[in-house]
């Protein structure tokens, strides 16, 4: 029996609007799951999926690491 190899995945968040840009710039963050602003998904980390976010460089922000943790550690008193 093959060992079972680990596929490394990519989490991507929209930070940017799609309105006022190319239609083709629109279809693709529909083919990466995305198109609402604050959407997050998890892909497989190909060649494609790298292609596709390096022509929507502004608009996503990614990461091989889990991007979302505690935003901000409580405020210690003064």
């Amino acid at each position: 029996m093959a060992p079972k190899t680990e596929k490394k995945t990519i989490k991507l968040k929209q930070i940017g609007s799609p309105i006022r840009r190319p239609a083709k710039q629109k279809q693709m963050l529909i083919g990466l799951g995305l198109g609402k602003m604050h959407r997050v998904v998890e892909l497989q980390d190909t060649a494609e999926v790298r292609g596709a976010i390096a022509k929507l460089p502004i608009w996503l922000r990614w990461s091989s690491k889990p991007l979302f943790g505690p935003f901000r550690k409580a405020r210690q008193a003064r």
